[in-house]
């Protein structure tokens, strides 16, 4: 008998993601409260565009190294 060695599939808990949109929503109602121009919001939506893909892209990196 061979057993096949599989890796566990990437997975998120509900909590983190919605511990995510939690930050998310209070980075962008802090800017809101502070009057920040929409053109700096968008610099800021940009750059945690550009991080969370880095750090998706970091994870199955190194969910995939194990093989």
């Amino acid at each position: 008998m061979t057993e096949d060695h599989r890796a566990p599939p990437l997975q998120f808990r509900l909590r983190s993601l919605l511990a995510m949109a939690v930050a998310v929503c209070l980075i962008f109602g802090t800017l809101r409260w502070l009057n920040v121009p929409p053109r700096a919001s968008l610099i800021v939506l940009v750059i945690l565009a550009v991080s969370v893909a880095a750090a998706v892209a970091l994870v199955a990196a190194i969910a995939g190294s194990d093989r």
